[in-house]
């Protein structure tokens, strides 16, 4: 039972922090009319480097700032008030989650490059890990002596901190098992500490594996991969890595010091974390969700579609410290494309270079900004082809984003940045898919909440988490894009209708602010369709079907795959077009004269909707929802029990 549970109900306040390699945040949660609400919420700069090196500074600045706004005794001394006293000070516990924890080598080793060792690769991705280069048996068939020597010198130097050994059922018999605990045999061998090994395969490989390694070695067999040829099972290898990641590697950090003498609650993956969440979301309302974060140094992308879950992690993927990872899995060129400034591949290696040796810092200028925002589609490109790469036909009909594109000055930065780095297939929606920001970080932090109070956490997922979230309802045609694509008709309850004509290659954006509502009409040209409908036929939806948003509807028609111009002039052109269009720089700026920019969008509430997501069935390649979870159990048990939610953000509308 966790503290916050041992305390009479009106003495149950909590804190949970979220430390990232750039930014502190943290929230206070307590009980308002019955049920748990965001009182209040502060972030600084994290305290994880030198001179400090001790995260627990960042959190006392960040809860001494909730103390002065709230004005509760959360800080005495320069130490947090825990436990909660009955006079009402203090909290009753402190819950950490973070993404600050660095990439976790793992190193996936098999008998030959099949689909045992690409599904072992889906699942070397389920937290903030580097994967190293696989390693094959059959690679040393034809390599000479030198080779090998050099590639093993090489696995052991990167000393891997898991060793994921993925081996099919019809590959046992023969030397080349043999050899392949050889050599993991003298990889353990110049390790510092015995790396744990995960083995994927039947019960009698195990056993001889295990009778084959030394004793001191940690070995944990798990299900083969590819129980089939047709079918993947990878989440017990997936939770294995996460327990790893959890229990081992993010215990020895070096910021962790304070926190440790403090007696911290729980201690979490921010991944894991939002993952958990987005589960419990998608089961609970029935969605297939897709949720994107990167952050300074981490990109994730999960996703919970037909009642499936699959993540793909980058641990050293991200704007400042993660920036040179992303320039070398991308590409230059996949980062400059999308910047409507000049420059060439290597100022801009010596520009990221420099954020990697940075302090982290907010953007200096709008150059710097738009370098975050080229950052970010080439980096969520990256990680969400790696989950597409297992999940290629799943349909997706929310998108939530956070970390730095939640944190986009202008909304119309965000969608734009989520709509270039994601190339939408139109063909895969019914009608539409919703965009969502997480603009205060609350799912990871629900889902570390979730360790400790279930209750606590879904009453802030669901009333906090993206209350003022929604960012646009986007519309995707598909087809033979030339010419003009559709007429476009928007009518907001009580007010006039709103035409567009879309031609192909635009983005067209109709305004319909939050707390109204409208109906929406597409009539697309004979060669164009719209979701799952035949080429030309009229799509009306329900009336006052289409919820407001920051920015309205928007329709992308754009062809799919398309990058801009490499010739400067044309790109720049292009790019600002793009970004006029949604209205995603500021007024005055150098990029834009000051009456082509409007206004931004009056944040405020609303209720959100979509049409709902075409029934498909479940993909084979994929696992069946993960039920040993103990926290999402939990969630499951308090708030899931009714057929209909009481409460909720994201139900379908028709």
């Amino acid at each position: 039972m966790s503290a916050a549970a041992n305390l009479p109900e009106e003495y149950r306040a909590l804190l949970v922090a979220e430390i990232g390699s750039a930014i502190t945040r943290v929230s206070l949660i307590d009980e308002v009319d019955e049920t748990y609400r965001l009182l209040a919420r502060s972030e600084t700069w994290s305290t994880l480097y030198a001179p400090v090196t001790d995260a627990l500074v960042g959190i006392i600045r960040a809860v001494a700032a909730i103390a002065e706004t709230t004005g509760r005794e959360l800080v005495r001394d320069n130490r947090l008030l825990i436990p909660m006293d009955h006079a009402g000070n203090g909290v009753a516990a402190l819950v950490v989650t973070t993404s600050a924890g660095g990439a976790m080598p793992v190193l996936v080793m098999g008998l030959a490059a099949d689909g045992h060792l690409q599904s072992a690769q889906h699942a070397a991705r389920a937290s903030y890990t580097r994967l190293l280069q696989p390693f094959t048996v059959s690679e040393t068939t034809t390599a000479t002596g030198d080779w090998l020597n050099r590639r093993l010198l090489s696995m052991a130097q990167s000393h891997p901190e898991a060793i994921m050994l993925a081996v099919g059922r019809d590959e046992t018999k023969g030397t080349a098992l043999q050899r392949l605990i050889d050599i993991v045999r003298l990889i353990e061998r110049q390790q510092p500490a015995p790396s744990p090994i995960i083995f994927a395969g039947d019960a009698e490989t195990d056993a001889k594996v295990k009778t084959a390694l030394d004793s001191a070695i940690p070995l944990t067999a798990v299900d083969s991969l590819r129980p089939t040829p047709e079918h993947a099972r990878i989440e017990p290898a997936r939770a294995l890595l996460r327990k790893i990641y959890t229990e081992h590697h993010l215990q020895d950090v070096p910021w962790s010091g304070g926190l440790a003498q403090l007696r911290v609650t729980s201690i979490s993956s921010a991944a894991e974390d939002q993952g958990l969440m987005i589960r419990f979301l998608g089961e609970r309302y029935k969605r297939n969700i897709l949720a994107l974060d990167m952050g300074a140094s981490t990109a994730t992308a999960q996703l919970m579609s037909a009642g499936h879950y699959s993540e793909a992690i980058m641990g050293s993927c991200g704007t400042q410290r993660g920036a040179i990872d992303v320039l070398q899995m991308a590409g230059a060129e996949s980062i400059m494309r999308w910047l409507p400034w000049e420059t060439d591949a290597e100022s801009l290696e010596n520009r990221l270079l420099n954020r990697r040796l940075a302090s982290p810092h907010a953007p200096a200028d709008l150059d710097d900004l738009l370098l975050d925002h080229a950052l970010l589609r080439a980096g969520l490109q990256v990680a969400y082809q790696a989950l597409r790469s297992e999940r290629p036909e799943a349909p997706i009909d929310l998108i939530i984003a956070g970390g730095a594109v939640a944190r986009a000055p202008r909304p119309g930065l965000a969608a734009l940045t989520l709509l270039d780095a994601l190339q939408l297939d139109g063909s895969r929606m019914t009608l539409a898919l919703d965009l969502y920001l997480d603009s205060l970080s609350l799912l990871p932090a629900s889902g570390a909440l979730a360790r400790v109070d279930a209750e606590a956490a879904a009453c802030l997922a669901e009333q906090d988490a993206l209350n003022s979230g929604p960012l646009a309802t986007v519309i995707v045609p598909h087809g033979t894009l030339t010419g003009q694509v559709a007429e476009v008709e928007l009518t907001p309850v009580g007010g006039p209708t709103l035409r567009a004509v879309v031609a192909a290659g635009t983005l067209v954006r109709l305004p319909l602010p939050r707390g109204q509502y409208g109906t929406l009409s597409i009539q697309p040209s004979p060669q164009v369709a719209i979701g799952a409908n035949p080429p030309g036929a009229e799509v009306v939806t329900r009336e006052a079907a289409i919820a407001g948003s920051a920015l309205g509807v928007i329709i992308d028609a754009r062809p799919r795959g398309s990058v801009p111009p490499a010739e400067f002039g044309e790109r720049q052109r292009e790019l600002l077009t793009h970004l006029r269009a949604l209205d995603a720089l500021p007024p005055n700026s150098s990029y834009v004269a000051p009456e082509a920019a409007g206004a931004p969008t009056a944040p405020t509430a609303t209720m959100p909707t979509t049409v709902p997501a075409k029934p498909t069935s479940a993909p084979q390649d994929v696992d069946l929802l993960p039920t040993g979870d103990n926290a999402l159990a939990a969630l499951r048990q308090d708030l899931v029990s009714t057929t209909e939610p009481k409460r909720g953000l994201f139900r379908n509308k028709q």
